[in-house]
């Protein structure tokens, strides 16, 4: 699939996996707190961009990493799941205590729900860029029938 495809595909996942995580960081009322990483003053709104630019931009280092691996309905949404938990470990786990000179690998509630947003987010994003990748359905439908071709050879 061309870099250009596979980019706009990865910037639709991730702003798709960003909204279900802005959303489920809202019901928890922790979505001011994502504001707090480029401002002083935490606000829903601010919340809400600051997640969307950050996921988006996950978004297109998914589909310039794991997107070159090709994705089919079996392997997509393990991909995005894998992209999700490495970016819990790199951002709430090491980058965000760094950046507030707190204590590393601390497991709190807060950092438990983080894991559910940030697998929720990559699992988004693995199944919306298979659903926007040109030809996936087509591919898996391709390798099912070859393999029954070879089932049925070997009967």
């Amino acid at each position: 699939m061309p870099f250009r495809e596979r980019l706009l595909a990865g910037i639709g996942g991730g702003l798709l996996g960003g909204v279900v995580f802005a959303l489920l960081l809202q019901m928890l009322g922790r979505i001011e707190n994502v504001a707090l990483l480029i401002a002083d003053e935490a606000s829903m709104a601010m919340g809400w961009i600051t997640l969307l630019v950050i996921t988006g931009v996950l978004g297109i280092v998914y589909a310039a990493t794991f997107g070159r691996l090709g994705h089919t309905w079996r392997t997509g949404p393990m991909l995005g799941l894998a992209h999700g938990v490495i970016w819990w470990v790199l951002g709430v786990l090491l980058i965000m205590p760094a950046m507030q000179a707190s204590e590393f690998g601390v497991f709190t509630e807060a950092t438990w729900l983080n894991l559910l947003g940030y697998a929720l987010y990559g699992l988004i994003v693995g199944v919306a860029t298979t659903v926007m990748t040109p030809g996936t359905a087509r591919a898996e439908s391709q390798l099912t029938t070859e393999h029954q071709d070879r089932e049925t050879s070997r009967s």
